[in-house]
């Protein structure tokens, strides 16, 4: 029985790890919505070309022996539902937001599936010619989980390029989820031109201060100096100050939102019209958009 390496989600960061992992010589299936995904698109990675054509041979059945969720996070649950994945794990779940509560029932009728959560900062963006673009810079990174990393971990870590283990992908996931409840939400709800924008909106100051507050109601203890947490989504700002933030592209499209595991995390507390007015107002403004 050959084994594989099941990639769940055939959008722009499923395809770049398609692309990355079969250059490095790893046998891959890639998933979309519609089954195994058996198209072809050209990636631009720097100055080279290369087509990611994926032609899976299904004449013998295969065990995964590491299943990759790239999904958006809503689509979580229906992926996990569907069984689709390596029973004996570990499973990395590469998705954006407050997640656990989405993965809470699973995990207790898999309560030996290895769970590991990871952190993507590097990009890909589609092109208007159909070509996949890699941003230069940026890791896709996981760790966590209850065990040690498997043989095609290491060997995963060692030969890519750009994909490694973080032993701090769990704080590194709430950073990231505190930064991109603040520009997601108010680039959304204002549809903002470019990542630039929020720095100098009236309401980033006082954003910036509630998600802070929120962060530390989600995990007490662990985060204490609002100042560098500020400093962390001011640099990426900075360095994306071009970019239309994703949030805005989806509402300006008519596209579903990962509102609900943002800023949708302050309604789970109590009383949070009064702790997080502003957030909760910015909230409903993109429940409002929703369509």
């Amino acid at each position: 029985m050959s084994l594989h390496i099941q990639i769940i989600g055939a959008g722009a960061l499923g395809k770049m790890l398609a692309h990355l992992l079969s250059q490095a010589g790893f046998k891959v299936k890639l998933y979309g919505r519609s089954g195994l995904y058996s198209g072809s698109t050209w990636i631009k990675e720097g100055d080279r070309e290369f087509a990611l054509t994926l032609n899976h041979d299904d004449s013998s059945p295969s065990e995964p022996a590491l299943c990759l969720v790239t999904t958006k996070a809503y689509d979580v649950p229906e992926v996990l539902s569907q069984g689709r994945f390596a029973h004996n794990g570990p499973m990395v779940l590469l998705c954006n937001g407050y997640i656990e509560p989405l993965i809470k029932d699973f995990r207790s009728i898999y309560p030996d599936l290895e769970i590991r959560k990871g952190v993507v900062t590097r990009g890909a963006k589609p092109a208007p010619d159909g070509r996949l673009i890699l941003s230069a810079k940026g890791s896709i990174a996981w760790g966590g989980g209850k065990h040690g990393l498997t043989p095609i971990e290491k060997e995963i870590f060692a030969r890519v390029e750009g994909v490694q283990f973080d032993p701090f992908a769990c704080r590194n996931r709430k950073v990231k989820w505190y930064c991109n409840t603040v520009l997601n939400t108010l680039a959304g709800a204002f549809r903002l031109p470019s990542n630039a924008a929020a720095l100098t909106h009236p309401l980033y100051e006082e954003l910036n201060a509630e998600v802070f507050a929120l962060m530390r109601e989600l995990w007490p203890g662990e985060f204490s100096d609002a100042r560098a947490m500020k400093q962390i989504l001011d640099d990426l700002i900075k360095m994306t100050e071009a970019n239309e933030n994703s949030m805005a592209v989806d509402v300006r499209l008519g596209r579903r939102t990962e509102i609900e595991v943002l800023s949708g995390v302050a309604l789970t507390v109590n009383d949070a019209l009064i702790k997080f007015p502003r957030l909760t107002e910015l909230h409903k403004t993109l429940q409002s958009e929703k369509k």
